[in-house]
């Protein structure tokens, strides 16, 4: 006769490790576990205590040690760590582990009256600017809604989350700092275009906070081979000694050089911006000739001291930096390194069918991933370095590009986020990956930015302003924090996780901004969406 056992399921749970000793802990690498507080708990919030079972025997934890947590060891059934307010994020927090932990319990303290609560750790009321009947407005209120206001002492403070969560209802991704540059620039457009005056105080305030996080996080180390460099993001890789690294990217340098130092050098005459800009791109230049390689690597890890052994798409739009810093000071000081750059990156990236590959190994070379995010990122760097250098075939490219991915756009207007694995666009890839909101924002700027450089590029303005209206059909008008978000759910919602969540990312908003202002500086070039 057979009968039914029943087991609780810490019981049926194998263990996957032991840590014995303090040299198998310095030997484990960091694991993670990704918990929410809330903004209206934050406020009132005076500790974060969790309870949990080690598995493993002992462990070492810690919590969003970017804010200067540092690791502790654990043991027990009943192991409990408290962390206070400051420690903590008021959005996602990145709890890291070593061996196995089973969490039992995460407990939000709280102060009997939140007068109490030390005022560095109160968040500030987030301005409303949008009336819910302005499109422009709605995608600006989502970045002032997603700003970082606290704790005190985080290097993030001032700019924005890079993710709002809308299936966690939650602000996700707080350590990249890099996509911020653009959210600058979309404030500065605003103010330019003079369509509401009444709100430029506003937009000036809120750049300057953004822009400020460059600065306090730029490297400036007397005799540091990387002196100059812009913090690019924090990552967790799990390595053993430390739970986050903290990267640099010669991209994301002269991506905040162009999109954020200058416009803030030009909207305020601070010649800070501009002598960070000098000093960023004095270490992007040195980047591209590192002498034991022939290609860029994506980044360098600040904590270990080492750069990458690969590269991405990304790195296409190196030289926007060089040519808006040339075009400031009428000067053509970096034209032959934009030239030196763009033509390796052509020659190591292009696929024969005039797309561009994904990921570039330095022994097999470019794969064949379609990555349509960066065919966007690739034009970018190609009319930058037309721009800098003045040479047309930089233009041909980027337009053959443009052409080319403008034939694959989805039917509603959007991109999807993988055109295809090899080498070839394929509906199943298009429609399996998802759309990306940000390929689609983008996209759209960039053939407009082609449009004003050749009027005759009918396709792409139409292709442009499908992409606008999927970007405005697709604006989050529900209540709370996420207000204004352009949202999608793709195979990467998160940029390089969180499969298929419905997120909205601040910098697909900030070139969505920006695509509606430079729609607006070509009237005269009408289609059936744009009469």
């Amino acid at each position: 006769m057979m009968k039914n056992i029943k087991r609780a399921f810490e019981s049926a749970e194998l263990k996957e490790t032991i840590l014995p000793d303090a040299y198998a802990l310095s030997r484990e690498r960091f694991h993670y576990i990704r918990f929410k507080i809330s903004p209206e708990e934050y406020h009132r919030l005076s500790a974060v205590r969790l309870t949990m079972e080690v598995v493993s025997g002992r462990s070492v934890v810690v919590l969003n040690q970017y804010l200067g947590t540092e690791p502790e060891e654990v043991e027990g059934l009943n192991a409990a760590v408290t962390y206070p307010a400051g420690a903590c994020e008021a959005g996602e927090n990145a709890f890291a582990y070593k061996g196995q932990v089973r969490i039992k319990e995460i407990e939000l303290l709280y102060e009997e009256e939140s007068e109490t609560i030390a005022a560095d750790y109160k968040l500030q009321e987030t301005a409303w600017i949008a009336d819910k009947t302005d499109p422009l407005l709605d995608a600006a209120q989502f970045l002032f809604n997603i700003q970082i206001k606290g704790p005190g002492q985080s290097p993030f403070k001032g700019a924005c989350w890079t993710l709002y969560d809308y299936d966690d209802e939650c602000p996700r991704l707080v350590n990249w700092l890099w996509d911020n540059a653009v959210v600058v620039a979309c404030m500065a457009e605003l103010i330019k275009s003079g369509l509401y005056p009444e709100k430029e105080a506003q937009f000036l305030q809120f750049a300057r906070e953004v822009g400020e996080e460059f600065l306090r996080t730029q490297i400036l180390d007397e005799g540091s081979e990387v002196y100059g460099a812009l913090t690019a993001r924090w990552e967790y890789p799990g390595h053993p000694a430390h739970s986050y690294d903290c990267y640099l990217g010669p991209n994301d340098a002269s991506f905040a050089v162009k999109w954020a130092l200058i416009p803030l050098y030009e909207l305020t005459g601070e010649q800070r911006y501009l002598e960070a800009s000098r000093l960023a791109l004095d270490w992007v230049k040195n980047s591209i000739y590192l002498p034991d390689r022939d290609y860029l690597p994506l980044d360098y890890d600040l904590t270990d001291g080492t750069w990458g052994n690969y590269s991405i798409i990304d790195t296409a739009f190196i030289p926007e930096g060089f040519t808006e810093y040339d075009r400031l000071n009428c000067t053509n000081e970096f034209t032959e390194d934009s030239r030196f750059f763009m033509d390796r990156f052509i020659r190591q990236y292009r696929l024969d069918n005039g797309f561009y590959g994904q990921n570039y190994d330095p022994a097999a070379g470019v794969d064949e991933v379609i990555f349509t995010r960066g065919l966007g990122w690739t034009i970018e760097g190609l009319l930058a370095a037309y721009r800098g250098t003045e040479e047309k075939r930089y233009l041909k490219e980027a337009v053959e590009l443009a052409l080319l991915t403008a034939k694959e756009q989805n039917e509603d207007g959007s991109f999807s986020y993988i055109l295809g694995y090899h080498g070839v666009p394929e509906q199943k890839d298009r429609e399996g990956t998802g759309i990306c909101e940000k390929a689609t924002a983008i996209l759209a700027y960039l053939f407009y930015d082609i449009c004003m450089l050749d009027q005759s590029q009918k396709e792409l303005l139409e292709s442009a302003d499908r992409a606008m209206v999927w970007c405005e059909a697709n604006i989050h008008r529900g209540p709370g924090m996420g207000y204004g978000g352009i949202k999608a759910a793709g195979i990467k919602s998160g940029i390089t996780c969180m499969s298929y969540l419905t997120i909205a990312t601040q910098y697909a908003n900030a070139f969505y901004i920006l695509a509606k202002l430079k729609r607006t500086e070509a009237p005269w070039l009408k289609t059936e969406l744009y009469k």
